[in-house]
Order: structure tokens, then C-alpha cells, then sequence
């Protein structure tokens, strides 16, 4: 749903920091006191159905959030948004309790979603009496692709191309695949097996043992990189060891430090390390790696 049918204002490149403008036209324009925050909407931007994007479904959106406390946008927003209100169908004024310089990064997609999760369509839900239980099936869309079809049982989920995209029409790009076909294949070393069969294209990641498998039974794998080492090293997302501290005997400060000082964690990077010489980075603080503090 988030990766290609729902609608988000921007991405982020996480490796660089640049923030990418997908149905909004520009970056956010913050005032200086960074209380109030402009938002600049593409003109041509239309749903799957054909209906135009304009501001209305922003304000429809950031209004069904502010109203529902039973969805989790609610509690994102309601801190901070005071004023909502459009200057024309392109432009959305957002007036904060506060100053939050960040506030545009609830509507941006740095990894899989956003916080808010996706732009709602406005002439979709106006009609909806009880939006907690709608289930808006099928989706309407802002991404280039619509849903196709569906495994009553929940494992795969199959998209089709729009041709009638927006992103087509205003830029003259087509995403390759006809169909997207999401599935899931079951524990991680099921993924191994079919993608060494080519019945799997693509996965997020895979630990050291089932990657091995893929890496000597299917010739054509590759990564970020199309020559080992195939990992790419700003991943966005940091890897380690957690404690549920609301659980004992992990609740105990002592013992979560204690715990800390035991663990061979040299054992831990070297188990981590693939068969094409991909290796963890590790970081003193859990940080996520990031290229320019790389730099001396």
C-alpha cells in the first residue's frame, strides 16, 4: 500500500538527507519563528479514479486524524496543529501550537511510510459515516499502480500499472513492471528457496546463512551494488540489541548493563559478515550511519 498506491507529500534520500517533492510541488516553507508551515501542492496530480489532488484532501486528511482518536495520526497531529486552512487549491497553511521546524518530516516517507500514512481521498471519505470501520476497499490511489486482485488467505497481493498516471502524463514516467506482486513466501528461509528457484525478484534483507543459499544456488543476485560486496552501507535502519524493560529481570537497569559488558559482540559482527565480504558497521551510539558525518 505505502510503496506504490498511497499518496505522501515527500521522501527522503537518507543517505544524503535530500528531500524529495512527490505530491507536494516544493519543499515546506516554515515562517521564521517556525510556527507556521506552507505547503505548495503539484498541480496535475489526480487519483486513480481520475478526481484531481488539491488541498482539500490535505485538510480532509489532517481533519479525520484530528477528529479519530482510534488512528494513529491522531496522536501525531494533535500536539502540534492549532490552524488548518488552504490559501488556493494548491496551497495548505498549517498555524502549530509550537515551533517545530521538523513538523513536514510526519508527511515525508524516510523509510517505508510516514507517520501520517497516506493522503486521503477527500470526495472517498465525505461520504463515509463511521471512518474507523470503512475499510476503503479498494484503495484509491496517488502512487502508479492499483489493485488487481488479492489471496483471500492474505498471502499476496497484486498490483496493476495506471496507465493513466499522473507521473506519466506530467513527466512521461512509466514504471516498468505491468504488475507488482507482493507475496509472502513464510519464514525467511522459504524466501532463500524461491528466490534460488526465481520465484522471488526481490527482498529486504536476508541474514548471512539464507543469503549464502541464494548466493550459490541463482547466478543472477545482486544488490545495491552489482559486484560484491552487494550491501549497501547507509542503510537507514540500525540493527541491534533490544531489552523489553518492561519485562523482568530486564527492568532493572544493572542487569540490562551487566548484560551489556557479558555479550561477545566481536562473535556478533563476525556471525554478521555475508559470503560476498559485506560486513556490519558498528557505531558507538545507535545512530542511524549517515555519509557526511563520515567525513572528517
Amino acid at each position: 500500500m505505502s510503496q506504490v498506491c498511497a499518496g505522501h507529500l515527500w521522501y527522503i534520500n537518507t543517505t544524503n538527507s535530500e528531500l524529495i517533492s512527490y505530491a507536494a510541488a516544493a519543499p515546506p516553507e516554515y515562517s521564521p519563528d517556525l510556527k507556521t508551515v506552507k505547503i505548495y501542492l503539484r498541480k496535475g496530480v489526480t487519483w486513480s479514479d481520475g478526481t484531481p489532488f488539491t488541498a482539500d484532501d490535505v485538510l480532509f486528511t489532517i481533519d479525520i486524524c484530528m477528529k479519530n482518536p482510534k488512528f494513529g495520526c491522531y496522536y501525531t497531529l494533535t500536539p502540534w496543529v492549532d490552524k488548518y486552512y488552504k490559501l488556493d487549491n494548491y496551497t495548505v497553511v498549517i498555524e502549530l501550537k509550537q515551533p517545530n521546524p521538523r513538523f513536514h518530516y510526519y508527511w515525508t516517507v524516510i523509510i517505508y511510510g510516514a507517520s501520517i500514512p497516506h493522503l486521503l481521498p477527500k470526495h472517498i471519505w465525505e461520504k463515509v459515516e463511521d471512518p474507523v470501520a470503512y475499510k476503503f476497499y479498494p484503495p484509491v490511489c496517488l502512487g502508479p499502480y492499483v489493485l488487481k486482485d488479492v489471496d483471500p488467505g492474505g498471502t499476496w497481493f497484486l498490483w496493476e500499472r495506471n496507465e493513466n498516471w499522473w507521473g506519466t502524463k506530467l513527466y512521461g514516467i512509466k514504471p516498468g513492471p505491468k504488475y507488482v506482486l507482493f507475496i509472502h513466501q513464510g519464514p525467511e528461509e522459504k524466501k532463500a528457496l524461491a528466490m534460488s528457484r526465481h520465484e522471488l525478484d526481490a527482498i529486504r534483507t536476508f541474514l548471512p546463512e539464507n543469503f549464502e543459499i541464494v548466493w550459490k544456488a541463482n547466478p543472477y543476485i545482486g544488490g545495491w551494488r552489482s559486484q560484491p560486496p552487494f550491501a549497501w552501507p547507509f542503510d537507514a535502519c540500525v540493527k541491534g540489541i533490544g531489552f523489553n524493560v518492561l519485562r523482568y529481570p530486564y527492568n532493572i537497569t544493572e542487569v540490562r548493563r551487566a548484560l551489556t559488558f557479558a555479550i561477545d559482540f566481536y562473535a556478533i559482527y563476525n556471525a554478521f559478515v555475508g559470503p560476498d565480504g559485506s560486513a556490519p558497521i558498528p557505531n558507538v551510539l545507535p545512530l542511524v550511519r549517515y555519509i557526511y558525518a563520515d567525513k572528517p
